[in-house]
């Protein structure tokens, strides 16, 4: 198993924090689930995909 395909504890809390945001939850909710002290980590652990809030935009118009 390469370096870039090993799954540690780490790789579960990014995963935690991605799919709660890609379920809409609150940014500061999942800052909180994690017990951050600061926004800015929390920022770092999320990744969502290109078309993340696509369906917010297109209700605009």
């Amino acid at each position: 198993m390469t370096e870039k395909n090993r799954v540690v504890i780490h790789t579960l809390r990014h995963t935690f924090a991605s799919q709660l945001i890609s379920n809409n939850a609150p940014i500061f909710t999942v800052k909180k689930l994690m017990h951050h002290a600061d926004i800015k980590t929390t920022m770092r652990y999320v990744s969502v995909d290109n078309n993340f809030g696509q369906n917010f935009v297109d209700n605009i118009f």
